[in-house]
């Protein structure tokens, strides 16, 4: 049940932000990000590992963009910080090796500023 929610919840985000309905879209993202179990998931084409705390930082950093978009800067700055304090997280328990740690770096890296 709870995966059928998130799938749903990921693809009404989607369709927010195809139709560009941003505040939508955004809350949408944060909904699922905090819907997301506690498990590592490994990519087999990367390489890559994303913990929890990893796409909860990229659901997050979508979700200012997108509060940005609608003007909510309070939320955007809200969003951000969530995301640096995930992905610092992620950093911190990192299993997945380097290249999982590179791509932690380089998404917290295109956080804008607050």
């Amino acid at each position: 049940a709870t995966w059928h929610e998130m799938t749903l919840c990921k693809a009404k985000a989607h369709l927010a932000l195809s139709e560009e309905r941003w505040s939508e879209a955004a809350e949408l993202f944060q909904k699922f990000a905090a819907m997301l179990p506690d498990e590592d998931q490994n990519d087999p084409t990367s390489n890559l590992v994303y913990s929890r705390l990893t796409l909860v930082g990229n659901n997050e950093k979508r979700a200012a963009t997108l509060w940005e978009k609608a003007g909510n800067a309070e939320k955007a700055a809200a969003a951000r910080a969530a995301a640096r304090k995930a992905y610092a997280e992620a950093l911190a328990t990192n299993k997945g090796g380097e290249e999982t740690e590179a791509y932690i770096r380089k998404e917290a890296a295109e956080l804008s500023a607050e």
